[in-house]
């Protein structure tokens, strides 16, 4: 608080407008006063407010000539009630001889101090001040009343945790129930049923306090049977030479969203479990680990951005000499995703059993997408049969990512970029077209989805196919299992801690002729 000395500094460099008052007819009163404050005197009422309004911050308070009051017209008073910029300067009255009917007059209009002879110098700077600090009690009952309006508590507590206002008096307070109780002067140790909440705040309060830093929390308050969830955000106050001279606090009763957000929590939790559960069945969805002939070998590796995603991979016997193979990404992310997964890994696979090319297959399977595709979505699918025997390739694709291809093991690899159709679930009645890949004795193929040549890492930079392809043409083990333990580590290290936003899966397809049997 601020010390009397330095009030009475403060007051003694302040104003005092004067309207109606002679100085000639009442020296003694401009000799009382003199030594404390300035005098600006105003010709009528309108040029008062003119100063008041160029120098608030600077005026002590408003005199009057008491006789005035009397005057058809004489409206200051209820002008400067009238205007909220006002309402803290004292208005006095000032009589040189005045009778008991002006005296009473004048209070009644609302006058807030009434000066009459004789004028004691050391008694008027007095009673102008104690006017001040009365329409300042009056000021802060009005803004108490205002206070209490509102939903939130707003309370002030002074530098040793007491408290000197709180707008409301919730009932978990201690005695809050009782007529003429109040919160004024005591510490939460005296209010608190709970000590433990007691204990949290008053440890809050002298932390600020010796910090000044404001701080925010939730207290979760059991009583009575009741459940309640109030947010606490404090704030220090400060004196004149910058120090925490007490703290103001809002307390807002957040019950209902907290327990909105702990149901959603807990909704969280199970949904969490339950896609667990979902990305597990969507795992077991892929092929198992396959079963190496003399002539080919597959490694695979699928990470969804979320725990259940939309790409998916495939391979299986067709007849004793071919293999399916297919690499295949659902447009979006999460259970839809999943489930045009499902959906299309279904419907390829049971088309391919019927045999026919690529084409043919891709043909059927996108116009049963298209006739049942309330989801709306797309899917970009490599697809290609291998024959066992020779180790060529017929493919189509479906708006994939390419292919890339080593051929010999001299070879390096290299995309193989060819015309692409549109992802299937677009357009009906597509007639998709065959290409084909020649392998020789020792050929490699790698298959992958935009997740691995669109991962970024923290800088934006994209992991990108060139950095793929350079680690796989820098392998000294090209076996399938080494090269996507390989590849998977680098993106890992690329990425570091960015999250991904895509899946990331990849096939690595090895192929042996009889020559190296």
């Amino acid at each position: 608080m601020i010390n009397d000395r330095k009030r009475y500094i403060a007051e003694k460099n302040k104003t005092l407008v004067m309207l109606g008052i002679d100085k000639e007819r009442m020296p003694e009163l401009f000799e009382a006063l003199e030594d404390n404050y300035a005098v600006s005197v105003a010709a009528d009422i309108d040029e008062v407010i003119k100063i008041l309004g160029g120098s608030l911050e600077s005026i002590a308070a408003v005199l009057f000539a008491a006789c005035l009051i009397k005057c058809r017209g004489f409206d200051l008073i209820s002008r400067l009630e009238s205007d909220k910029r006002f309402v803290e300067i004292p208005v006095i009255a000032v009589a040189s001889d005045c009778s008991g009917d002006c005296r009473r007059t004048c209070i009644e209009a609302g006058v807030n101090e009434f000066f009459e002879p004789p004028f004691k110098p050391d008694i008027l700077p007095l009673r102008i001040r104690n006017a001040a600090r009365a329409k300042d009690s009056v000021t802060f009952h009005e803004m108490e009343i205002m206070l209490r309006e509102l939903p939130s508590n707003i309370y002030f507590k002074d530098n040793e945790g007491r408290y000197i206002f709180s707008s409301h008096y919730w009932h978990h307070l201690q005695s809050a129930g009782d007529a003429g109780w109040t919160i004024r002067g005591k510490t939460d140790y005296d209010i608190q049923k709970d000590p433990q909440i007691a204990e949290k705040a008053y440890k809050a309060d002298m932390n600020m306090i010796a910090t000044g830093e404001g701080t925010s929390y939730i207290l979760e308050i059991n009583t009575d049977g009741v459940q309640e969830f109030l947010q606490v955000i404090k704030s220090p106050l400060y004196d004149d030479e910058k120090k925490a001279k007490g703290i103001i606090a809002i307390m807002n009763d957040v019950t209902e969203l907290e327990l909105l957000k702990r149901k959603f929590e807990n909704r969280s939790e199970q949904m969490d479990a339950e896609l667990r559960v979902a990305a597990q069945i969507q795992l077991n969805m892929m092929p198992s680990e396959f079963d190496e002939n003399t002539n080919l070998a597959i490694s695979t590796s699928m990470i969804p951005a979320k725990n259940v995603g939309g790409d998916f991979y495939d391979y299986f016997y067709m007849d004793d000499d071919h293999i399916a193979l297919v690499m295949a990404d659902v447009s979006g992310k999460g259970m839809p995703a999943a489930l045009g997964m499902t959906i299309t890994k279904i419907v390829l696979h049971d088309r391919a059993l019927t045999g026919g090319t690529p084409a043919e297959i891709m043909t059927d399977v996108n116009n049963r997408i298209c006739a049942n595709n309330k989801m709306q979505i797309f899917i970009t699918v490599w697809f290609g049969i291998l024959d066992i025997k020779t180790g060529n390739v017929t493919y189509t694709n479906a708006g994939h990512e390419y292919p890339a291809v080593k051929r010999t093991a001299d070879d390096s690899f290299e995309l193989i970029v060819t015309d692409n159709f549109p992802p299937i679930g677009t357009v009906e009645d597509i007639v998709y077209e065959n290409g084909s890949i020649e392998r020789g004795d020792r050929g490699c193929l790698f298959l992958y989805t935009d997740g691995v040549t669109d991962v970024k890492n923290a800088e934006g930079s994209r992991f990108g196919i060139d950095r793929a392809l350079g680690m796989l043409n820098g392998l000294s083990d090209d076996t399938p299992q080494n090269a996507i333990n390989t590849l998977c580590a680098e993106i890992d290290s690329f990425v570091g801690d960015t999250p991904r936003f895509d899946d990331t899966t990849m096939m690595f397809v090895r192929y042996h002729s009889d020559k190296e049997r």
